[in-house]
This record gives structure tokens, C-alpha cells and sequence, in this order.
């Protein structure tokens, strides 16, 4: 049981979540996307933290980045995509949220250690 568990967070660690969020912002105007980015992992450092499994938070959090990371290298062509992040490219901004997003998921981590010696 515990393999799968560490192999499902590690596929849903693999949806490219600051990707995501950027391409909703860029394609519909859409904010919808930033807090897919906020909550998803924000729950998976939750529920990992309470199973034990802290190492899923940072191997998950870096293959989602690089994953990301590898969407926005592909739409780096793309000539719209380059002037509407200004005045910072896709990348940068990718890698901005990217660490902003650690906050979130720092805080979820804390509660569930909180909750976890009750």
C-alpha cells in the first residue's frame, strides 16, 4: 500500500502546476489557474506530512518545476507568449511562483504537524 501511495503523489506531483497557471493567465485572462497552483500542492504537502512522508513534498515539488519548466521551454516560440509576462519573461515568472508557491505548502506542512501531535 505504501507504494502506491508514494507512486500516486508522485504522478500528482507531476502535473505541471505553475505551467498550468500561466498558460490559464495567458489563454483566458484566467486566475483560476494560480490558485490550482496554490491549493493542489498545498494539499498534497498536507496529507504527505501526515502520513510521513516529507520526502514526497521536495522530490514532488521539484518535479513539478521541471515538468513546468519543460511546458514553458516549448512555448518559448510562441510570439504572443513572450510580451505578456512583461516585464518578466515566462520563465522567470514560472520560476518566481515556482518558489512563492513553497509558502503555502510550508504553512499546509506546519498545520498538519500541528494537527499530527494532537
Amino acid at each position: 500500500m505504501k507504494k502506491i501511495w508514494v507512486y500516486s503523489t508522485l504522478i500528482a506531483y507531476c502535473f505541471p502546476f505553475g505551467y498550468f497557471a500561466i498558460y490559464q493567465d495567458y489563454k483566458d485572462g484566467s486566475m483560476l489557474g494560480y490558485l490550482l497552483l496554490i491549493l493542489g500542492p498545498a494539499i498534497l504537502a498536507f496529507i504527505n506530512k501526515l502520513k510521513g512522508y516529507t520526502f514526497l513534498i521536495v522530490i514532488g515539488n521539484l518535479f513539478s518545476a521541471g515538468v513546468s519548466f519543460y511546458f514553458s521551454n516549448q512555448m518559448a516560440g510562441v510570439d504572443r507568449w513572450g510580451y505578456y509576462f512583461k516585464p518578466l519573461t515566462a520563465t522567470s515568472l514560472l520560476f518566481t511562483i515556482s518558489i512563492l508557491n513553497l509558502i503555502p505548502q510550508f504553512m499546509a506542512f506546519k498545520l498538519a504537524k500541528q494537527k499530527k501531535k494532537n
